[in-house]
């Protein structure tokens, strides 16, 4: 019995390397049009079927955020210094996550890695993420979790810090 004749899964405009006539004029209708068209949200999905209108969210109604504090804090790890700004809200949240009891191991490294992009400028990110994954160094994640710990304390309200150690105090005796 002679060999099966095998199918090949070439496209015409694949035979010979060049693009068909079709696949020209859907790239040349994208690049003609205009940034406005391209530019509003699709009403339909993928596949045509339209999206109903309290699935479509858009922030443009929402109040403008608070101009920031500028409250920047430098601290330095063997000599390169770092800056760190306020947190956000959010991010307090993350932080809080991030403390829990409940959170486990990984949620935990998240949450910090997280945070720290959140509140640090690029070059100090950077440093960290450099020194935290280098093989050998002491900068591991125990001692990042000082830093953002004392970075907690210095943007946390006084009013509130000696409730918390406190808190921390008596927590650490029940344990």
């Amino acid at each position: 019995m002679p060999p099966r004749a095998r199918k090949t899964a070439t496209k015409p405009s694949q035979a010979d390397g060049n693009p068909t006539t079709r696949e020209v004029e859907k790239v040349l209708d994208i690049i003609e049009t205009p940034d406005e068209i391209l530019d509003t949200p699709k009403t339909v999905d993928d596949e045509g079927t339209p999206i109903p209108a309290e699935l479509q969210f858009s922030t443009e109604d929402l109040p403008d955020l608070p101009e920031d504090d500028g409250h920047v804090e430098y601290l330095t790890v063997d000599g390169f210094e770092l800056r760190a700004r306020k947190p956000d809200p959010s991010a307090w949240n993350l932080v809080i996550g991030m403390m829990s009891d409940d959170a486990t191991a990984a949620d935990k490294a998240r949450s910090l890695q997280t945070f720290i992009n959140h509140i640090f400028d690029e070059p100090s990110r950077m440093y960290i993420n450099r020194r935290l994954f280098t093989r050998g160094d002491k900068f591991d994640q125990d001692f990042l979790e000082r830093i953002v710990v004392t970075i907690i304390e210095r943007f946390t309200p006084e009013t509130n810090r000696e409730q918390r150690r406190a808190r921390a105090r008596a927590t650490k005796r029940s344990r």
